[in-house]
């Protein structure tokens, strides 16, 4: 009977043990969970995190963008439309419009000191203009050193007219605006051929212009 009872209280002394093992087991567990879940969400990007990320990435690829339009485009002039694959080289349309101040009249320029042009029309975001190779175009010029007076015509061929007979000009002169409807001294281009007309009291000359169309991808505009 004794030993039967020592048997009762051994086991009873077992169930304990293992009912109190198991407990210490779980609770072990549950914690271990729980601290891995939070090592694994301290790494893991949260919605507040990956939102940071895209925004900075977005603010970057601006960044980019803006650089590389600024390389290709100062700020202070208007591009000049692609007009390819025609050729039509005696208006271009630019980028400026009233909104960048640009009114009808204004004359546009290359490098700030050749002249391109007139602007005839102007809407809110763009300009077109009358380029120097248009056949309406003429205006008073001056060649060379001498500051000899001619009268330069537009064209698929510009054309400088009523030289004097006995200027003295030569291939690769200057020529320069020195018309008050334009700011004074802004090149056309240099001559390329002398036309003396034997016997006639003016003489004319081609003029090779300072830049091609297909050329011009900024202007300026002088107001």
């Amino acid at each position: 009977m004794r030993r039967e009872r020592y048997i009762l209280i051994i086991a009873i002394i077992l169930l304990v043990f293992v009912i109190l093992a198991a407990n210490l087991f779980f609770d072990f567990k549950i914690s271990l969970n729980k601290s891995v879940a939070s090592v694994l969400g301290a790494f893991a990007p949260n919605d507040e995190f990956q939102r940071q990320i895209l925004l900075l990435q977005q603010e970057n690829a601006n960044l980019k963008a803006q650089l590389f339009k600024e390389a290709i485009v100062p700020q202070d002039s208007a591009i000049v439309y692609s007009s390819y694959p025609f050729n039509n080289k005696s208006e271009i349309v630019i980028s400026w419009g009233t909104n960048e101040g640009v009114a009808v009249g204004d004359v546009v320029a290359y490098g700030n000191n050749i002249i391109v042009g007139q602007v005839r029309e102007v809407t809110a975001k763009n300009s077109v203009v009358t380029t120097i190779f248009d056949p309406n175009f003429e205006t008073a010029v001056r060649i060379g050193t001498g500051s000899v007076d001619a009268l330069m015509r537009g064209g698929n061929e510009l054309t400088l007219e009523f030289i004097p007979g006995d200027a003295n000009i030569e291939v690769g002169d200057r020529v320069v605006t020195a018309s008050p409807e334009f700011p004074y001294g802004l090149e056309l281009g240099q001559i390329k051929v002398i036309d003396t007309k034997g016997g006639s009291v003016f003489k004319s000359a081609t003029l090779e212009a300072s830049f091609e169309i297909k050329a011009l991808r900024n202007v300026s505009i002088l107001h």
